[in-house]
């Protein structure tokens, strides 16, 4: 826990400054806590609008057709040949979110408290665009076009059978634009390349956003597009975190460097260099 100490200026690591940043990084991550339950709160109390969810989701396969990267379905399908391939898509959807998001974020708290909370401003940010996009431009996912006479033959693996194992309280159904479940976890692996050089962490939170982004995918509850948007919405709130929120900046961007304290020169070698 040197690194807790030092987090708060402490040059040394005591008992007490260990105890005090401690309590500073689970303040911070129950705060945390409140604002996303609140988020998803509003999440999901939007009523559904069915009709307008299906014809923009709809509306976006149709553009991916015109630009040529519409091929989610041959992906779902050619992986749908292993059942056991499937059920470990399933697993990284319902558990690739959360779970890696919770670590990460006691990880940046109790070690990398600045850059904690500078992320989670990014994130932030990020839930109020897609509380926006939500409420104003709900859509449906891929798994529920074939049930409105859109049938491009996505699969629903996850929802569809009794491997249903996602939480519903939190649920919003015709939420698949942009998609966050994919966006949140590769905010995250970069959180973990900022925050330390060792290269097995890199590594690890890199195939674990890229999982994610396969399963979101095989498990028909997004598009490429989704994805997509999701990442520009990631990066503009980056860049609004950066101009909007100094205090929760990195020092790196603000151009202070880490103050060193150092002793005044001898009196005497003052009136000599004079």
């Amino acid at each position: 826990m040197a690194n807790v100490a030092t987090a708060i200026g402490g040059a040394r690591s005591t008992p007490r400054a260990r105890l005090k940043a401690s309590r500073a990084a689970f303040s911070e991550l129950g705060v945390t806590v409140a604002l996303l339950a609140l988020y998803f709160l509003l999440r999901g109390s939007h009523p559904d609008d069915i009709p307008a969810s299906v014809a923009r989701m709809q509306q976006v396969v149709d553009l991916e057709q015109r630009l040529g990267i519409f091929h989610e379905e041959g992906m779902q399908d050619f992986f749908a040949r292993w059942p056991a391939v499937i059920d470990v898509a399933n697993v990284v959807y319902v558990w690739g979110l959360f779970p890696v998001l919770i670590v990460i974020g006691i990880w940046l708290a109790l070690f990398h408290l600045d850059e904690f909370r500078f992320i989670r401003t990014v994130l932030l940010i990020s839930a109020v665009f897609g509380l926006l996009g939500y409420w104003l431009f709900p859509a449906a996912p891929p798994r529920f076009l074939a049930a409105h006479g859109f049938d491009y033959g996505f699969i629903d693996t996850v929802h569809g059978s009794n491997k249903d194992m996602q939480p519903k309280w939190f649920l919003n159904e015709y939420a698949a634009l942009p998609s966050f479940h994919f966006a949140w976890v590769a905010l995250g692996a970069s959180a973990v390349w900022r925050a330390t050089p060792n290269a097995w962490a890199r590594a690890i939170a890199t195939l674990i956003a890229i999982a994610v982004g396969w399963a979101v995918v095989v498990t028909a509850n997004h598009l490429f597009f989704d994805m997509i948007v999701g990442g520009l919405l990631i990066a503009l709130s980056w860049v609004l975190a950066l101009w909007v929120t100094p205090m929760t900046t990195p020092a790196w961007w603000r151009g202070h460097r880490i103050h060193v304290h150092r002793p005044h020169p001898h009196p005497l070698r003052l009136r000599h260099d004079r």
